[in-house]
């Protein structure tokens, strides 16, 4: 899991997406912690809904991107 979070998380600050690269940062640093994935539960429901928000206006931006080439 803690491979997965960090390579989102380097994503993240690729894209420019700060939200959710504050999120994976938060939920990486746990795991290295050692906390288990119940300990971090709110966080990993925080990362699905920043997730879905972040597609949610990428859909918006792309239909824009369509309608201006029209």
């Amino acid at each position: 899991m803690i491979h997965l979070i960090h390579k989102l998380h380097g994503s993240c600050s690729y894209c420019g997406v700060p939200r959710l690269k504050s999120i994976c940062a938060t939920i990486e640093k746990a795991l290295r912690a050692g906390d288990s994935l119940e300990d971090i539960e709110p966080e990993l429901f925080e990362l699905q809904d920043e997730m879905e928000k972040v597609l949610e206006s990428s859909e918006l931006y792309l239909k824009g991107k369509e309608d201006e080439g029209a």
